[in-house]
């Protein structure tokens, strides 16, 4: 089993657990855009949406949370378009998409008590375009060399994400060209704690899970990890995640994992 020092501590690591998206793959501008083209779709144009925030409302309230978070970021924003409309506001709606907008908005409203009803007629549009983007996703090839440099030092890292298996490993294959480095511990399953299955593996190997880092772009992942462990965190915001709160980790690098690697 190999080791890996790290500059600015002094103890090598045992294991590095990668997170799949934000931290190898770049999906977010695609989750963007496939939010902006379903409104887009339903008449409201993209420059209301930047001219009054709800782009931005969407980076910050959805982007790196889980389908939870997302969800609920999603209705507080269709929340707030449906009380501007009902409040009769004119001038930053067309007067010639408003019904088509209103219809749908009303369609979509939030019912508390029927909220993930309520949620599925966006979601199957939203989704089903974003389904067709998957294959555009980008990797995020800053970060490689720090994947490079734990493999040479005899890690196998592990891979834990919410994705299934199967397009995680597509994703490395055909994005990332990193398929076969890793142990998968994927978790598709919501219901099973994101962490739980690799601190199960890691403990019955005997590695000390303080000397095991996670690498996290968002400050939901941070959490998690610090929930499931004494795990040593690594923070690797990427820009639209940089104003979540990460204090909860052990370290923040940015803009790459590139400062993890030591000099000597």
């Amino acid at each position: 089993m190999g080791e890996a020092y790290i500059s600015g501590r002094q103890s090598p690591l045992q294991n590095i657990i990668f997170d799949l998206d934000g931290v190898l793959i770049d999906p977010e501008p695609l989750k963007m855009l496939s939010y902006i083209t379903t409104l887009a779709s339903y008449g409201f144009p993209l420059g209301i949406l930047e001219r009054e925030g709800f782009v931005a409302r969407c980076e910050m309230e959805c982007i790196g949370k889980s389908r939870q978070g997302h969800i609920e970021g999603q209705m507080r924003i269709i929340d707030e378009i449906m009380q501007r409309l009902s409040e009769g506001e004119r001038g930053w709606v067309p007067e010639r998409i408003r019904a088509g907008l209103t219809g749908f908005l009303e369609e979509c409203h939030p019912q508390r008590e029927q909220f993930a009803t309520a949620w599925e007629t966006y979601a199957a549009d939203r989704l089903e375009i974003y389904e067709g983007m998957k294959r555009f996703v980008l990797p995020l090839t800053e970060n490689l060399p720090f994947l490079d440099y734990v493999v040479e030092q005899g890690i196998t890292p592990f891979l834990v994400t919410r994705t299934e298996e199967d397009t995680a490993r597509a994703h490395l294959r055909e994005k990332v060209g990193r398929e076969d480095v890793f142990r998968y511990a994927c978790v598709p399953d919501k219901k099973t704690l994101k962490y739980g299955p690799v601190t199960e593996i890691l403990q019955d190997e005997g590695q000390a899970l303080e000397n095991c880092a996670v690498v996290e772009d968002t400050a939901e992942g941070v959490l998690e990890a610090r929930r499931q462990g004494s795990y040593y965190i690594i923070a690797a915001p990427r820009p639209s995640t940089r104003s979540q709160d990460f204090s909860a980790a052990d370290r923040m690098v940015m803009p790459s994992l590139g400062p993890l690697i030591p000099n000597d």
